[in-house]
């Protein structure tokens, strides 16, 4: 089995599916199924089987796609500490388009790190709503996108990269702060600073708690994270972001997380997003590289069994501390 062909095997195990494997490689799906199917053969084990759409990798795949990880990365831990120290790309500029939560904290972190051996690259970030980055990637304003709405576009590659925690939370001086859980009924009460607009994936929690019959208190509604996370340090109400947006103001004890009783963790996924039926330009293509590599050196072989959707079960931190959206 070749290097070229592990590579494959890893990426069709990360997205337990032929297809998402092959829009995420940019390589056709009968090339993607040979090549997996020609490591599984030289294995001389059944590595996986067909669930519906998907594949499902056995205890054997399991166990054999651990070493392909570890192999994978003791190689690209080999190229780098013998790749050439002028090998930066000739320059040039890449646009990369992020919906408002990934903005925050994410995009900027993976940007930074990717500046660090694309030096001369000139890297712009722009920050919508998740189909507003959908229309800039088909008017090619932008090359590479991160959202967190799926897309239902014909001619974009939409693949899944992490989930994003959802909190709720209240000022450090708000009388709810020190309890351990809330009811439905007590957040639904409020008072709630809430996010413009519901088809905002911040309202997923209180979508959740509307479910359960009861009526919300909103006391005020903001067009923005940071103007939901400011009224909230003012003491005015108890609000809801995604856990990354707050991390700071939660070290310095300035805000709570209030859990809420029977709610259960709250995540939406997160989606990397290009035009299918376009090549991409160098920068693109490096800086999905990037993305993806970064995704699996972050991830343990003990959490790669993955779900048929395609995500991890057990994701892990990007980079080398804890990254998010709002």
């Amino acid at each position: 089995m070749t290097l070229n062909q592990l590579r494959v095997f890893d990426a069709v195990c990360r997205f337990q599916s032929f297809t998402k494997a092959s829009e995420a490689l940019r390589i056709s799906e009968p090339s993607v199924f040979r090549q997996a199917k020609s490591v599984e053969q030289a294995s001389g084990t059944k590595l996986y089987a067909k669930v519906g759409r998907g594949i499902e990798l056995t205890p054997g795949g399991r166990l054999f796609y651990a070493s392909v990880r570890e192999i994978l990365s003791r190689i690209d831990r080999l190229q780098q500490m013998f790749k050439p120290v002028a090998n930066d790309p000739a320059g040039g500029s890449l646009v990369v388009g992020s919906s408002h939560g990934p903005s925050v904290s994410l995009l900027p972190l993976l940007v930074a790190a990717f500046k660090e051996k694309h030096a001369s690259t000139h890297v712009s970030l722009r920050s919508r709503a998740s189909r507003e980055i959908e229309q800039m990637i088909l008017a090619e304003k932008v090359e590479i996108g991160m959202i967190t709405r799926p897309s239902t576009s014909l001619q974009i590659t939409a693949a899944p990269y992490r989930r994003e925690k959802l909190v709720a939370f209240v000022s450090a001086k708000h009388p709810l702060a020190n309890r351990n859980a809330l009811s439905a009924a007590e957040v639904a009460q409020g008072p709630l600073i809430v996010r413009q607009g519901r088809e905002a994936k911040t309202w997923e929690i209180f979508k959740r708690i509307e479910a359960q019959g009861y009526d919300l208190n909103i006391l005020m509604e903001c067009e923005s994270a940071e103007g939901i996370k400011s009224a909230v340090l003012k003491g005015l109400g108890l609000g809801v972001l995604y856990k990354d947006h707050i991390e700071s103001e939660l070290k310095s004890r300035k805000l709570r997380i209030v859990r809420i009783a029977g709610l259960g963790k709250v995540e939406i996924n997160s989606y990397v997003i290009y035009r299918k039926d376009k090549p991409l330009s160098k920068n693109a293509e490096d800086f999905l590289a990037f993305l993806w590599d970064n995704q699996r050196k972050n991830t343990r072989p003990r959490a790669t069994r993955q779900r048929s959707d395609g995500f991890l079960q057990k994701p892990n931190d990007l980079l080398s501390h804890q990254v998010g959206s709002v």
